[in-house]
């Protein structure tokens, strides 16, 4: 006989609904495993809401911008692509719409997973809890995922910024310039992107190379790639102050490539931050558990 929803001993429970959560969720179930699925959020984690499927929708879009104003690659009369911004992101967010579904909490009870929402947090090794309810496996999988690091820079909580999770769904103008902090993967893809919906873009990278993790013949190439489409690219530059002024977000920085040590300062309509990704795991009572973690790892 069937357990109720929430009671008896699960084979698998997974904190998180983001892919790998999803994917273990309905392998369990399709196996016959009896799964319970936690999440705090959204369905469907990063890449459905704040990655992959957003952001390559307007790459998409951006890419299809830049052929066009490049044309005659393909033997085509070139011509200053017509488009309206907002109309490009309304795009973005249809598309999505569409594949929400996949990643839905009926789509996955159909599936026969047990799907709770919120802060999931471990009371021993075997136990989590979730609000007032207690859910109990023999096996448990970890897939929290993410969230956008915001560096410790002086006033960055003073004035008013996007990451990946709040770009897609509330930059609903476009801007006439932007500040990306940060030239990782995040950082490089929607830079580009911006740039090519018209967006005045500076990409501040603390390193000496952006794509920092990539061969330095990658983030070469990519640094000459973007300032061929006028995307301005600062390595070497250490973000010192973040203030407002007349309306627009003030970046005080330290550029230092080879020897010389420069202050300078770029004003922009918006900001930017995608300066690296810390783990989910502060609340999960990891102690509890009896699971070692370390919050630098992905910094």
């Amino acid at each position: 006989m069937q357990e109720r929803k929430g009671l008896g001993v699960y084979n698998v429970v997974i904190i998180g609904a983001g892919t790998a959560g999803l994917v273990v969720a309905a392998g369990t179930a399709g196996l016959g495993g009896r799964v319970a699925l936690v999440e705090r959020n959204k369905m469907g984690g990063d890449c459905l809401n704040y990655g992959c499927v957003p952001s390559k929708a307007l790459i998409a879009s951006a890419r299809a911008i830049n052929s066009i104003r490049h044309a005659s690659k393909w033997g085509l009369d070139e011509d200053e692509p017509r488009f309206e911004f907002e109309t490009v992101f309304e795009s973005m967010r249809s598309q999505r719409a569409k594949i929400a579904p996949n990643d839905s909490i009926e789509r996955f009870e159909s599936l026969g997973v047990d799907v709770f929402l919120g802060e999931a947090r471990f009371v021993s090794p075997h136990e989590i809890a979730v609000g007032d309810q207690t859910l109990r496996a023999k096996n448990f999988v970890i897939a929290a995922g993410t969230r956008a690091r915001i560096p410790p820079i002086e006033g960055i909580l003073d004035v008013p910024f996007f990451t990946n999770e709040t770009i897609f769904d509330e930059l609903h103008k476009k801007p006439k310039s932007m500040i990306v902090l940060g030239g990782g993967p995040i950082g490089c893809e929607l830079g580009q992107a911006m740039g090519r919906l018209g967006v005045n873009t500076t990409i501040i990278q603390v390193h000496g190379q952006i794509l920092p993790k990539e061969d330095p013949e990658v983030g070469d190439w990519m640094a000459t790639l973007l300032a061929a489409e006028g995307v301005r690219v600062l390595c070497s530059s250490r973000a010192v102050r973040l203030s407002m002024r007349d309306g627009k977000v003030q970046l005080d920085l330290v550029h230092h490539p080879r020897a010389e040590h420069e202050t300078m300062q770029i004003v922009a309509d918006t900001l930017l931050v995608s300066a690296g990704r810390v783990p989910n795991v502060e609340k999960l009572k990891l102690d509890a558990a009896g699971v070692k973690f370390n919050l630098e790892v992905l910094r």
